[in-house]
């Protein structure tokens, strides 16, 4: 596959008080969510930059969110210990899993929703892994890592076949389980630093981190093997995605840089300047044509790939 001829800055969103903490685009591509330090969720869409909605209900920074497969439901958490269900027909919260029983005791750092849309996981500062039942709302699991060698797990992710759970931890490992045991099934080492993102390639052959070291990893999550350390950015690295051709991931950075790499060579295709401050979070719309990155400058930017042959 040709590589493409360059990412160019499309549009800056611009509506948050504070830090864009997450964003996340929907499976059909035309609404993207955006949560922020300022307790809020943003609606917009993501064709005309249009914001669309402004969602309130958390009493503290909004630290993640993600849609559900069909796109019907955002779920969102935060440092008020809250996860929230949102229905997006409705604009309005219709459920907090663990409001009454099986709760977190402390902030809710990071969610992973399944590819089925039936198990939602999350983690915590209360060092504790938990599996949701989208259909019920229930606590159908927990992972207590109090007895485990592992730092705080930050960042969580779900492999397309739904049974492998990955989570990236403070103390530079990342931790595999299997989704419906909760049996772990490997630690991968290599990064000399903690953990901030995972990510699944779309086929779940790859997995990807970043990292504290201001490197970024591909492992194989079959062998623990790590196939390659990305190495470009000057900072931490914060975030890291995958683009739906599964040939090549984004990254993020406190250098305020976003790079692009081609994921089987190892190669930076590019790097893309326009924040003012860290990159905190990155989504690639469905059809691989945008790049959003979210900032602690309290902006939205999306880049948009012009191909080889001029078209967009």
């Amino acid at each position: 596959m040709p590589e493409p001829k360059r990412w160019q800055w499309v549009e800056t969103l611009s509506g948050h008080l504070e830090g864009v903490s997450s964003v996340a685009v929907t499976p059909d591509g035309k609404t993207l969510a955006s949560s922020s330090l300022d307790q809020t969720i943003a609606l917009w869409d993501l064709r005309t930059g249009q914001k669309l909605h402004t969602l309130c209900g958390h009493s503290g920074a909004v630290l993640g969110v993600s849609f559900s497969p069909d796109g019907q439901s955002l779920v969102s958490c935060g440092t008020d210990k809250k996860i929230q269900v949102w229905d997006l027909g409705q604009l309005k919260p219709i459920r907090q899993l663990g409001r009454w029983f099986g709760g977190h005791q402390e902030p809710v750092l990071a969610l992973a929703m399944a590819p089925d849309g039936k198990t939602l996981v999350s983690t915590s500062g209360d060092r504790r892994l938990k599996g949701w039942n989208m259909a019920t709302g229930r606590n159908e699991w927990t992972l207590t890592l109090n007895g485990e060698k592992l730092g705080e797990i930050q960042s969580v992710a779900i492999s397309p076949d739904n049974k492998i759970l990955a989570g990236g931890s403070t103390d530079s490992q990342i931790a595999l389980w299997n989704l419906q045991t909760g049996e772990k099934v490997r630690t991968l080492t290599g990064h000399s630093a903690g953990v901030t993102g995972v990510e699944f390639s779309p086929d779940g052959r790859v997995l990807a981190s970043s990292s504290w070291d201001k490197t970024v990893a591909l492992w194989n999550p079959r062998t623990g093997e790590q196939m390659a350390s990305l190495e470009g950015h000057s900072d931490v690295v914060t975030a890291v995605r995958f683009h739906p051709d599964g040939e090549r991931l984004a990254s993020g950075s406190w250098d305020q840089t976003l790079a692009l790499w081609n994921g089987k060579t190892g190669e930076q295709i590019a790097s893309l300047v326009g924040h003012s401050d860290a990159v905190r979070s990155l989504a690639f719309s469905p059809d691989g044509r945008v790049l959003v990155s979210g900032s602690w400058d309290r902006t939205i930017a999306l880049w948009q790939v012009e191909s080889t042959n001029g078209a967009i």
